[in-house]
């Protein structure tokens, strides 16, 4: 039996006596807050609930008391007259079985939630997963047939909205590791160990020197350029919104965060699982010569993961359940171009994963011009949760971008489809700033057009 770190830790659990009001709610609404089995949760049922429940699916917290959300579609949902329950989980830190879960179990106990408090419902007619970041590994794999025959407090869900997700589940984690062992490389340190000593001794120099690097009055740094160059090739390659987003720098303020974790994914799983051994870096295009690159791979130091490091159980889930493509319902994954926390890439990874497992008409993803991790309009959201709804009561799949073609990636209008500026009060997107980053590229004429073209297919 394995033993982890994690089986360690406690967790504070939220007191909360009530659940207020949405300012300025667009409909009136019960709210109920409580506990089950030491998670904390909300749910708020409007007066003229249609019989629809989303379940919300909470991103990251590694705090030492458990972290609850309202969904950012709160406003939407109750203008549609839909329900919605969220879960603290029991488990801070990246654990996706624990949410997963959880979240299964306040679904399952919604209808006794409500009669506690007066109101009997029935079953609801249709219900949805959704979430941002960590929450969108959770939400695409709950609808995961492996999840789906193995949970313990196991729940079918009509639909999934997957926004800015770690959609390639443990890919994420290879992803920062593979980089932060290359940046060591660049800048003269090379890794000899992961977690390295020399990253945490060195990570407020290096991260300075990247972040003085931005400036456009800085002295041209040719290993900063290398790192920018590797940088692109392994979130995606040449594409637009790249170098806004590089330029960005909340990214390197959380990548320099991220980058120093336990190779258990920082306790969660018991035994080493990062593997850079398969990746190939480099600094020009696939095809391209690219030298430097080949002395980077026969120098660099790879990591090998354990054995079976995150292991099928003979019940229950895995400690990091898996998105193998295997899809159990509608997903819609949307994500934006210049994201290098989680690079859109994935996208194109979970695409393939569908295609693999000859699931790729369950899934529609959608590109956004934008840098920002999750930085979505909140018009961008509800239009999204929208589609899911008519494509699981129509059966008709919506449009989405294509991220498997070479070039999907590339095209100055990538992510016009689906981008929407109009601005909104639960905005996740920066108007100012967006506005700046779309300059650099021509505009989206067909925007609009391509939205009313979509609505009338529908």
């Amino acid at each position: 039996m394995q033993t982890r770190v994690h089986d360690s830790r406690t967790y504070g659990v939220p007191v909360e006596s009530s659940l207020p009001a949405m300012p300025d709610a667009p409909a009136e609404s019960d709210r109920w807050t409580g506990r089950i089995d030491g998670a904390a949760y909300r749910v708020e049922v409007p007066k003229n609930w249609n019989g629809t429940l989303l379940l919300w699916a909470r991103p990251y917290w590694d705090g030492p008391v458990l972290y609850l959300e309202n969904p950012v579609l709160r406003r939407h949902l109750l203008e549609r007259g839909v329900a919605w329950a969220a879960s603290s989980y029991t488990r801070n830190m990246y654990d996706v079985q624990a949410a997963i879960e959880d979240t299964n179990k306040l679904a399952t106990h919604f209808r006794d939630i409500a009669a506690a408090h007066g109101r009997p419902l029935p079953a609801p007619r249709r219900l949805y997963i959704a979430g941002m970041s960590m929450g969108g590994h959770v939400a695409a794999a709950a609808v995961e047939a492996e999840v789906v025959e193995r949970a313990v407090n196991r729940q079918r869900y009509d639909g999934a909205l997957a926004m800015c997700g770690t959609v390639t589940d443990l890919g994420w984690y290879q992803y920062l590791a593979a980089y932060q062992v290359a940046l060591q490389h660049l800048l003269g340190a090379p890794a000899q160990a992961y977690p390295s000593a020399v990253y945490g001794q060195q990570n407020a120099a290096w991260r300075q020197r990247v972040l003085d690097s931005l400036s456009d009055s800085a002295e041209p740094d040719a290993q900063i350029a290398r790192l920018r160059a590797l940088s692109r090739q392994l979130t995606g390659g040449t594409r637009p919104f790249f170098e806004e987003g590089w330029g960005n720098p909340s990214h390197h303020q959380l990548l320099f965060k991220l980058m120093n974790f336990e190779p258990t994914i920082d306790g969660v799983l018991a035994r080493n699982v990062i593997d850079t051994r398969s990746v190939v870096y480099r600094f020009e295009e696939p095809g391209q010569p690219d030298p430097q690159a080949d002395a980077l791979n026969a120098a660099i130091w790879r990591i090998a993961p354990d054995a079976d490091a995150n292991p099928a159980w003979p019940t229950g889930l895995r400690w990091v359940p898996l998105i193998e493509g295997r899809l159990t319902a509608p997903v819609i994954s949307m994500h934006t171009l210049g994201d290098l926390l989680v690079p859109a890439d994935m996208q194109r990874r979970y695409a393939l994963r569908a295609q693999t497992a000859g699931q790729s008409a369950r899934l529609s993803v959608r590109l956004v011009r934008d840098t920002g991790h999750c930085a979505f309009t909140a018009t961008e959201m509800a239009a999204a949760f929208d589609a899911l709804a008519e494509w699981v009561d129509s059966g008709r799949p919506p449009l989405g971008d294509d991220v498997l073609g070479a070039d999907a990636l590339r095209k100055d209008g990538v992510g016009c489809r689906f981008t929407d500026n109009r601005a909104g009060p639960e905005d996740r997107a920066d108007a100012g700033y967006r506005q700046l980053v779309q300059s650099h590229y021509p505009p989206c004429a067909n925007a609009a057009s391509a939205r009313r073209i979509d609505e009338a297919a529908r």
